[in-house]
C-alpha cells in the first residue's frame, strides 16, 4: 500500500458572506458553545477544514466540492453563500 504524501492532500475551508449583507463575511465553523449548529469565525483555526483525498479512508468520503454544495443547500445557512478556499494546513 503506497503512502500519500502529506504534499498531495490539499485542505479546503468554506468562505462565505451574508447574503442579506455582503460585508458580513466568514468561514464556517461548528458552534459546540450555543444551540446552533454553526458559526461564522474570522480565524481560519477554528474553521471547518475538508481535505482533497481520503487521508483516513473514511467510507462515504465528501470531497470538498460535495461538502460546499450540501452547505450551500443546508437550511441553517440560508442567508450565507460559500466557496472553497486553499488554507496552508489542517
Amino acid at each position: 500500500m503506497l503512502k500519500r504524501r502529506s504534499s498531495d492532500v490539499k485542505w479546503f475551508a468554506l468562505m462565505g458572506y451574508n447574503k442579506d449583507n455582503e460585508d458580513e463575511t466568514g468561514m464556517l465553523a461548528f458552534d459546540n458553545e450555543s444551540k446552533k449548529p454553526y458559526k461564522i469565525v474570522n480565524d481560519v483555526k477554528e474553521a471547518l477544514k475538508f481535505p482533497s483525498k481520503n487521508i483516513n479512508n473514511i467510507e462515504g468520503f465528501g470531497t470538498p466540492e460535495q461538502w460546499l454544495d450540501f452547505f450551500n443547500k443546508e437550511p441553517e445557512l440560508e442567508n450565507w453563500r460559500f466557496h472553497l478556499i486553499k488554507v496552508m494546513n489542517r
